[in-house]
């Protein structure tokens, strides 16, 4: 474990004992009873931390760095070395997490508000300084409107030795494209991917902007299945020009963003979520080529596989959903992002199948705790579903029957949330699969619920398509074993160009 990564777990565990002090207790003499204990468990693990941090003092004596104050950092092996480089004059950067057209991102920590945060600084000398810089205020500025959990949110902007810089929320975890480096997903897990890339974008044009540039690689996947879009470095406000800038990645780019004097819209995205759920369920990217000419004329052409042709496993009816987003016509293509979504998920219906489960339900709210059964039976068919209003029930059930999954509420009497998903992780038949659906969150929560153990984060009210994929992601099919999250496919001819 890194330094960072040392340094994530305490901050994260410093705000799980926070929030214990600050639980509403309503019976205070049990309650606190069951309090101490996690709390209890809680400075352990703290314990844990401080054991490794020494052994890291130790094992790499001769890569610290000795920052201003209390705060060391250890710099991954192979990655570069930024010393003392304080961006800002709050953002100390650490290391290096990628590069790309626009400028560097690099990982850094924020002094004053005691974060992570990703800065990314624009080289200005790969472009003309004043046009790259406008762009870049213009990737700030669209980036400012966008508040989702499925966008990467910006913290500020502002200008480093000459060269301006974003501040945006660090997202721990991969990339979409370093996921698939392995092959092609399977269906529940592609459609949990694409639900939430979906959502994000839609988000996006809410506001009056047009991405132009979703890839795999501008696809973060953190903490709890939160997948969030980032990198707006060719967005285009409607109403107005787009930066003077290329048209975008090929492969992904749409037909007409590669036109010139044309200025694309909302179905340019449609076009490239059409085209990663392809690159998804098969492994290979819908239009490839060794050439950028060849490319285009793949995705001028539009003759997309069918992906029934490829997996078995896959209904014939995205077929048409994917050739429709594909389309190299905008107006041929789905009228929003939220269509195709929709569209995607009305195919994914027609496979009938049934899980052998059983789900516990949690939540103080009878009015939402019965709708959340019906969601969960009408998402899991087949499946077994308990209802329960507060913790100390839901956990005195757990311990006399098998769950093999949950969805529960933070807000709980008797038993918090927060409280109820460790003890349900500390019994003898523990429950493997838990999902939390509840009032109020953001990114910081989902991280914070990823450590206790939560496979995946949904805020009320909730959507039902959104808890649908969540569920048919996590929940194994058969109690005889958990589905295969890959599916093994011949290898095919890949472009070693990245994306």
């Amino acid at each position: 474990m890194s330094r960072s990564g040392v340094h994530d777990l305490r901050n994260a565990l410093s705000v799980a004992l926070g929030l214990v002090d600050t639980v509403r207790i309503d019976d205070p003499v049990d309650a606190e009873r069951r309090l101490s204990r996690l709390r209890a468990r809680l400075v352990e693990a703290a314990d844990v931390v401080s054991v490794i941090e020494d052994e890291l003092d130790q094992a790499q004596p001769s890569s610290r760095i000795e920052a201003r104050g209390e705060r060391v950092t250890i710099q991954p092996p192979g990655e570069e070395h930024f010393g003392e480089q304080i961006i800002g004059g709050q953002y100390r950067v650490t290391s290096l997490i990628g590069r790309g057209g626009m400028g560097t991102v690099l990982l850094a920590w924020d002094d004053r508000l005691q974060r992570h945060v990703a800065v990314k600084q624009l080289e200005h000398d790969i472009w003309g300084k004043d046009d790259a810089r406008l762009a870049f205020e213009h990737e700030a500025r669209a980036m400012a409107r966008v508040h989702h959990p499925n966008v990467v949110t910006i913290h500020a902007l502002g200008e480093h030795d000459g060269k301006p810089y974003i501040v945006m929320e660090y997202v721990q975890g991969e990339t979409l494209r370093e996921h698939i480096a392995d092959g092609p997903l399977a269906l529940d897990e592609a459609l949990g991917i694409i639900d939430q890339v979906c959502r994000g974008v839609s988000a996006i044009h809410r506001a009056g902007v047009v991405h132009r540039d979703i890839k795999p690689s501008n696809i973060l996947i953190g903490p709890a299945f939160r997948v969030a879009v980032t990198d707006f470095g060719l967005v285009d406000e409607a109403g107005q020009s787009a930066p003077p800038l290329h048209g975008g990645t090929p492969g992904y780019v749409a037909p007409e963003a590669v036109e010139a004097g044309t200025r694309p819209g909302p179905a340019a995205d449609v076009y490239a979520v059409g085209v990663i759920m392809h690159e998804l369920l098969t492994g290979v990217r819908a239009f490839d080529g060794d050439t950028f000419e060849e490319v285009v004329t793949a995705q001028l052409a539009g003759e997309v596989a069918p992906l029934s042709s490829q997996r078995g496993d896959l209904p014939s009816s995205l077929d048409a959903v994917i050739t429709k987003a594909t389309a190299p016509k905008p107006e041929d293509r789905h009228e929003s992002i939220d269509q195709l979504r929709a569209e995607l998920f009305a195919a994914r219906e027609q496979i009938a199948e049934r899980y052998d489960a059983s789900v516990m339900i949690v939540d103080d709210d009878h009015e939402f705790r019965v709708l959340l059964e019906g969601l969960v039976r009408q998402a899991l068919p087949g499946a077994h579903t308990r209802a329960f209003a507060d913790g100390t029930t839901a956990l005195a059930a757990a311990q006399r029957e098998n769950f093999d999954a949950a969805v529960l509420d933070l807000g709980l009497p008797g038993l918090n949330g927060f409280e109820l998903m460790t003890m349900l992780r500390d019994l003898q038949h523990p429950v493997e699969h838990v999902v939390v659906v509840t009032g109020e969150g953001g990114a910081a929560d989902w991280e914070l619920l990823h450590q206790g153990g939560a496979n995946g984060f949904l805020v009320k009210p909730v959507d039902e398509t959104a808890l649908t994929a969540l569920l048919h992601k996590v929940v194994p099919k058969s109690k005889r074993g958990v589905r295969l999250s890959r599916v093994p496919v011949v290898p095919q001819k890949r472009s070693s160009r990245e994306a």
